[in-house]
């Protein structure tokens, strides 16, 4: 009796380890699958979604455009405040998908995708990823649909020369070539848009929200943006 109890006990041990495996190499097989699809499908028709060939280029940074400046992490010899400032977000944020909340299943459009604001804490961050969306979009139009549909006051998208608060600086287009988005962010009314909590604490005690400006060249490409602050007490 005891050695066929003791039998029987070796056996149960290895059926254990059998399923164990078995187990383990299921998760292991689906975890690589899910690695393959980094965002949900529905969305690849409007953005770019790395599959099958593009493999090698899931790792690649997309360049930003600062004051009609491309940005680019491959640059030789980049400014050392330009690299500081915006590189590791790039890498962070690589394209616009890395921006967008793929939990949202109702997007059908890059209009109606959802931006990971509780993870961009700053404003470089948030610079890039709305740089990645509205380049995206390659329509200020769009942009302006986008920026009303998230809350977003006061939208406006005019020419270049009709937009009196622009701080023009970008030499290699006039103001009447280019249209500018602008909006408004109230923190008193809306919270925090991004930043971490306290940052943004501290922030409201001097700001009533943010100020939106995004710059598209007459093809819809994003020459730059302007992120700043509402001061609560104007000098």
């Amino acid at each position: 009796m005891r050695g066929i109890s003791l039998g029987w006990a070796d056996n149960a041990i290895w059926r254990v380890i059998t399923v164990g495996i078995l187990v383990v190499r299921a998760l292991l097989a689906t975890a690589a699958a899910a690695e393959t699809v980094p965002f949900p499908p529905h969305l690849c028709e409007y953005v770019h979604c790395p599959t099958g060939a593009d493999t090698d280029k899931e790792d690649e940074v997309e360049p930003i455009r600062r004051l009609g400046e491309t940005i680019s992490v491959d640059a030789a010899k980049p400014d050392r405040h330009i690299e500081d400032r915006y590189f590791p977000i790039m890498r962070r944020f690589p394209n616009v998908e890395s921006c967008l909340d793929s939990s949202n299943p109702a997007a059908q459009l890059l209009t109606d995708a959802k931006m990971k604001w509780r993870e961009l804490s700053s404003e470089p961050a948030a610079y890039v990823c709305l740089f990645r969306l509205f380049d995206a979009m390659r329509n200020s139009t769009l942009a302006a649909q986008w920026l009303s549909d998230n809350g977003f006051s006061d939208v406006r998208d005019l020419p270049g020369d009709q937009e009196r608060r622009m701080i023009y600086s970008d030499s290699t287009h006039t103001a009447g070539e280019v249209r500018v988005v602008s909006a408004y962010w109230p923190t008193s009314k809306n919270g925090r848009l991004y930043g971490s909590v306290l940052s943004a604490f501290f922030e409201s005690l001097v700001s009533l929200g943010i100020e939106l400006h995004a710059v598209f060249d007459r093809d819809g490409n994003v020459l730059w943006i302007e992120i700043g602050s509402n001061p609560r007490f104007p000098k």
